[in-house]
């Protein structure tokens, strides 16, 4: 089993071992950091505060440091490209409304030409009333050595760093089944 796939087992583990009220979504209480140590590093927490508006609470220093734009403490739409913001918006509200596990493969282009493959695999956590309004996630970074010779269209990046894709998207079932369908993504064509 590859590094990044054991890093994605361990995570839900961890998930799944989190006490539950009445068989539902662990709460966002219930995580403790200092039980997850070893995963801190590519952990990022997220609040839904509204639509189009998801506020980074945390992100590990693995995967914030490989970004060429700082996520803690912003909201992470403002991030994307508003052609996105649709896909992203419904891709984890189906994960909050029915709980599932949702897995992202994306390629982020750096100004500089580097190509990354970001490996991004979010879980619901609920508030104090019951509302799944956290989003608890793990993810990892690959540089992708072939892409980074070749340009990507469109600068999907808002803040002009570069440009990103979404190559994958899947629902993964935790054992309260997953949404039908999976949102349509912007389908962009590589040259």
């Amino acid at each position: 089993m590859q590094k990044g796939e054991r890093l994605f087992r361990t995570f839900l583990d961890l998930w799944k071992a989190l006490p539950r009220e009445q068989g539902g979504v662990p709460l966002k209480r219930s995580f403790k950091p200092a039980r997850a140590a070893d995963l801190m590093p590519h952990l990022f927490l997220s609040e839904v505060r509204g639509k189009y508006d998801l506020h980074i609470r945390l992100v590990g220093s693995a995967m914030e440091e490989n970004e060429s734009f700082r996520l803690t403490g912003s909201n992470y739409f403002d991030k994307l490209d508003r052609a996105d913001w649709d896909f992203y918006e419904d891709f984890i509200e189906g994960y909050r409304a029915q709980p599932c596990a949702g897995r992202l493969l994306r390629q982020i282009k750096t100004s500089q030409s580097t190509t990354y493959d970001v490996h991004t695999l979010g879980v619901p956590l609920a508030d104090e009333d019951g509302g799944v309004r956290y989003v608890l996630g793990a993810g990892f970074m690959v540089l992708n050595h072939a892409e980074s010779s070749r340009m990507l269209p469109g600068d999907n990046a808002r803040d002009g760093s570069g440009s990103m894709h979404i190559e994958r998207a899947e629902y993964i079932d935790l054992g309260h089944g997953v949404p039908a369908v999976v949102p349509a993504r912007r389908r962009v064509s590589f040259p």
